[in-house]
């Protein structure tokens, strides 16, 4: 399983203010509906081994856009609370390493949480 899967799995079970259709890696689609999520990852260390890949470094954000800020809050704690702590492998657990509002179009409020985790091998 990748950590896109992971983290797709872990948003769609446990976010309830933003419909699994709406949860996209990398892009939203164009004509999507508020609010939405959007993931990407990407790999900042690979660990090898002598008998050769052991596991690497994981980087990933989240975020969430939707209409409303109250509305775009209860979204983050939800996130929050799928994914901050959750065991991946082994005994690694995904950390929250920030958190930043961004800007996004007229009517709308943004904001993007930063994790990390280290994937054994899969």
């Amino acid at each position: 399983m990748t950590i896109g899967t992971i983290i797709n799995d872990f948003l769609t079970t446990s976010v309830t203010l933003v419909p699994a259709l709406n949860i996209y890696p990398v892009v939203v689609n164009e004509d999507t509906q508020l609010p939405f999520i959007v993931y990407n990852h990407s790999i900042s260390d690979v660990e090898y081994q002598k008998d050769g890949w052991a596991g690497d470094e994981c980087n990933f954000s989240v975020a969430a856009v939707a209409g409303d800020y109250a509305e775009l809050q209860a979204i983050i704690v939800e996130i929050r609370a799928a994914l901050e702590l959750q065991r991946i492998s082994g005994t690694q657990r995904i950390q929250l390493t920030g958190m930043d509002e961004v800007e996004w179009l007229d009517n709308m409020f943004g904001q993007k949480l930063n994790f990390s985790v280290t994937i054994d091998k899969y």
